[in-house]
């Protein structure tokens, strides 16, 4: 059975980084919500709906990018990075690192 879902209108994530080099980003997750068309309430994504903001967002482009988008085929550019923004999108409070 296939779920479908809808990102929210308003959903334009944003952050700033400190610093090139430095692993600090600042997001706000409620900008990651995503509409759930069965329970029409917003909620966090799941892993492939933020893979699919992340990849929609040309902010977002030295993160991750797609190789062929007709394909559905991308990279992860750095995986460090993307990890720790899938992290706070998932409001995770762990100190472990992330694998």
């Amino acid at each position: 059975m296939e779920k479908s879902f809808t990102l929210s209108e308003d959903l334009q994530p944003t952050f700033n980084v400190v610093d090139n080099n430095s692993q600090n980003i600042s997001i706000d997750p409620k900008e990651w919500l995503v509409m759930d068309k069965s329970s029409k309430r917003q909620r966090p994504p799941r892993l492939y709906e933020f893979l699919i903001l992340l990849l929609e967002n040309p902010y977002y482009a030295f993160y991750a990018s797609y190789t062929n988008k007709a394909e559905g085929i991308f990279q992860i550019h750095e995986p460090e990075n993307v990890a720790n923004l899938w992290q706070q999108v998932k409001s995770r409070r762990s100190n472990q690192k992330m694998t």
